[in-house]
């Protein structure tokens, strides 16, 4: 290659950097959402979730809408894994995002409770590729903090930041449960 294109090649590289946003060249962490819900039978529990809200926008890859179903017999549980959120960020940098999920469960027995969880995810570009992590996440405003392990407190919507597989929100649509 001679010396004028190699100059001009370096000339182009350095004007596209400057010219394209610094999110153009991105990458993503990602983090798997579950949800349980929890019943006492014989009662039938539906389960319905709104499409998760993202602030700023990013991909989704969530099964929302949706709308599951606890029928009167069984054992009265449901585990959901709900997909993946990629949270993007820019080579080498660091980001912030909201995601709330909107979620209702009418109960034969006990009526309809509303929850609404919320992720306040940090996700940043490490050597060894994205990695998103939750800062802090409520159920209904209640801290993730608030809540020692699944169906220890009587609240009906409960977080855990990571269970187990990533993010966990539950639902106990159960006698003895507040909302």
């Amino acid at each position: 290659m001679a010396v004028s294109a190699k100059v001009q090649a370096i000339v182009f590289a350095a004007f596209l950097s400057m010219s394209l946003p610094s999110n153009s060249f991105a990458v993503t962490g990602g983090l798997e959402y579950s949800l349980g819900v929890f019943n006492t039978p014989p009662a039938e529990t539906t389960a319905a979730l709104a499409k998760p809200n993202t602030n700023p926008p990013t991909e989704t890859n969530i099964t929302a809408p949706g709308t599951w179903t606890l029928p009167e017999t069984g054992r009265g549980v449901m585990d959901l894994s709900l997909g993946r959120i990629e949270y993007r960020v820019s080579v080498g940098g660091t980001d912030s995002y909201k995601t709330t999920f909107q979620l209702t469960v009418m109960d034969g027995e006990l009526g309809e409770t509303d929850c609404t969880f919320v992720f306040n995810v940090n996700v940043e570009d490490r050597a060894g590729g994205p990695v998103a992590t939750i800062k802090s996440a409520t159920a209904n405003g209640v801290d993730s903090s608030a809540f020692p392990g699944p169906g220890i407190s009587n609240r009906r919507c409960q977080v855990f930041p990571s269970g187990g597989r990533g993010p966990y929100m539950t639902v106990y649509s159960r006698r003895g449960f507040v909302p």
